[in-house]
């Protein structure tokens, strides 16, 4: 191996070339739907915002009062 060159095991090498090309696409598409969906996911993380004993809190943006 030069130096430089990615450090991939023969086995995987081998792994992935035996592998069929209608299975490197469902690969690529669960690849594709998981960075989609962690993506998307992104707005339901809680915010830094502090809360009531009930687990709510105003937003002094709007002035809505809610509820995690």
């Amino acid at each position: 191996m030069r130096r430089g060159e990615a450090c991939i095991s023969a086995s995987v090498m081998f792994w992935w070339r035996d592998i069929t090309w209608e299975g490197k696409m469902k690969v690529a598409i669960l690849a594709a739907l998981t960075s989609l969906a962690m993506f998307l996911s992104m707005d339901a993380f809680a915010h830094s915002g502090g809360t009531d004993s009930n687990g709510c809190h105003t937003n002094h943006q709007t002035g809505e009062y809610h509820c995690h």
